[in-house]
């Protein structure tokens, strides 16, 4: 994204909402199991992206992580 519209552009398009709150349904498609595998691969991302930062090669990298 920030290759197409610059890093400006960029930072004003992406926004992150939390959520107001959180109702467990029996039968959830989502484990806690899942919940921990998602939570490992924001770190992967956060990990690559502060490792790469300024190089270029932050999309090769994230590429790279399994889903």
């Amino acid at each position: 994204m920030t290759t197409f519209y610059g890093i400006k552009k960029a930072k004003n398009l992406i926004c992150e909402k939390p959520l107001k709150r959180w109702i467990h349904a029996d039968g959830s498609k989502l484990s806690m199991k899942d919940s921990m595998k998602i939570i490992g691969q924001l770190a992967q991302i956060a990990w690559v992206y502060r490792s790469n930062k300024g190089s270029g090669k932050f999309q090769l990298e994230l590429d790279r992580i399994t889903v």
